[in-house]
């Protein structure tokens, strides 16, 4: 059982599910902006229409297109679909060949989370929130008789001027209460014959070039993922972590 002040180590959450037997776990790899760069599909991931996508191509490749290669030529780039430009920075890219590709499936089902990459595959982790008893409220003492006298009155009002003017020192910040929470097993899982290998890349964003962790599949598709804000050496570090295991 672990509790959500251990929500940073999502390590640790996997090993409460797989013991030792991972070679590197993640959090979030797919949270935030998911561009797509999969012919058919806009970078949202919407199915284009076959004409207007032609079209729009065609259209690119008269205007737009011959500025974008006027610059591409100039950084000496090539027309790949690494240097695809996307209208925002993305942190996940989906790529491929078709809507229907490996890429596209597995991240309609493999889900935001804690993932982990074992002998057997990559695998997305369930944990589920167990009850808490609520906290005991104290019994509410009784109010005091209101003063009928005019004096006390009297008093009753300057002691809640005093109390209004006084000035109270501000609380100390007191963290939430930890939900505990189990692990219930692996909820989805890519089978190794699915997955063709890892690599450290490079994707580009406007002219500059931010590194990210490649994962392709069999069929030629696959994910980027920028963990860590394109953190090369964190690319690099999960690489040494997964070919590690290959040369053993």
């Amino acid at each position: 059982m672990l509790d959500d002040s251990q929500e940073l180590g999502p390590a640790l959450k996997a090993r409460t599910v797989l013991g030792d037997g991972f070679l590197w776990a993640i959090k979030g790899a797919c949270d935030g902006v998911i561009s797509y760069d999969v012919r058919g599909l806009s970078d949202e991931g919407v199915v284009l229409d076959p004409l207007l996508s032609r079209g729009a191509k065609a259209v690119g490749r008269g205007v737009a297109g011959f500025a974008e290669g006027v610059v591409d030529a100039a950084l000496g780039l090539e027309d790949g679909g690494d240097a695809k430009p996307f209208k925002s920075q993305p942190d996940f890219v989906v790529f491929g060949k078709a809507p229907d590709c490996l890429a596209v499936h597995y991240l309609a089902v493999f889900k935001t989370g804690t993932w982990a990459l074992t002998t057997r595959g990559l695998v997305q982790l369930g944990f589920r929130m167990l009850p808490v008893e609520p906290k005991p409220v104290p019994p509410e003492e009784p109010e005091a008789e209101a003063p009928k006298s005019l004096l006390g009155k009297a008093l009753k009002f300057g002691k809640a001027v005093k109390e209004f003017v006084a000035t109270e020192p501000v609380p100390e910040f007191e963290p939430p209460e930890p939900q505990p929470m189990v692990g219930t097993g692996v909820a989805v899982e890519i089978p190794a014959a699915h997955i063709a290998g890892f690599e450290v890349a490079s994707r580009r964003w406007k002219v500059s070039w931010n590194s990210c962790f490649r994962l392709n599949f069999a069929d030629g598709s696959g994910w980027d993922m920028f963990m860590r804000q394109g953190d090369r050496e964190a690319h690099e570090w999960m690489l040494a972590m997964t070919t590690a295991s290959v040369r053993r």
